[in-house]
């Protein structure tokens, strides 16, 4: 199954994802050629189709919507050490941000569990620059292949000032990934390749509010 349609509802069953606050279920169906969404209304929606109901969804990216939730966790290592594996890993930070009806993200939480973090690794918080968490539009991506020669993959938040300015810096970031994003950029930031990001959106179906979650990159 494909990634962007996990992040659209196939964590939905998942106990660790979804909290339910009155009696309600989903269910998720076999079926083909796709997995069916059945909502408590008995109505049916193919799992491509899901995501789209709520915000617009391309090859590998998602646009954040006001009250989508946003959340960075990245994972902190001995000094100097290689940034996978065990044995260097001393834990994790979550930054977790809410984009308003202006469009900003708003910073709304920091957990550290790192007892104490590693002079040559940033604080969560800062991957994420004040400067670009201000603009109106915000893109997420899954996964981007920013060095050919590393084969590294990271996950992507583009911002952009208008929707026309977003679709044309998917287009650079697309054609040159390493030049658009791969520097110091106020409108592009690549997060480490030890660092996941997820998007939390609340829902409401017959005044029954769930909390959905789905891991990005």
């Amino acid at each position: 199954m494909r990634l962007p349609l996990v992040l659209a509802f196939a964590l939905m069953v998942s106990p660790s994802c979804t909290t339910r606050r009155a009696g309600a279920s989903f269910r998720v169906l076999p079926a083909k050629p796709d997995y069916l969404l059945r909502s408590p209304d008995s109505k049916d929606i193919p799992f491509p189709e899901v995501l789209g109901q709520y915000t617009t969804v391309g090859p590998g990216w998602v646009d954040l919507r006001p009250q989508i939730e946003l959340r960075i966790e990245n994972a902190y290592f001995r000094e100097g050490a290689p940034k996978h594996g065990l044995a260097n890993f001393l834990g994790t930070e979550i930054a977790r941000y809410r984009m308003l009806s202006t469009g900003a993200l708003e910073e709304i939480a920091v957990q550290s569990r790192v007892e104490q973090r590693p002079a040559d690794q940033p604080p969560v918080q800062q991957l994420l620059s004040e400067s670009q968490r201000r603009y109106r539009h915000h893109r997420l991506f899954y996964q981007i292949l920013l060095n050919k020669k590393t084969d590294v993959r990271t996950a992507v938040l583009l911002s952009a000032a208008s929707t026309d300015e977003l679709t044309r810096f998917t287009e650079q970031l697309m054609i040159e990934p390493d030049s658009f994003c791969g520097g110091v950029s106020k409108h592009c930031t690549a997060l480490p390749e030890a660092c996941t990001a997820s998007l939390e959106i609340e829902i409401v179906v017959n005044r029954v509010h769930w909390s959905v979650c789905g891991v990005a990159g």
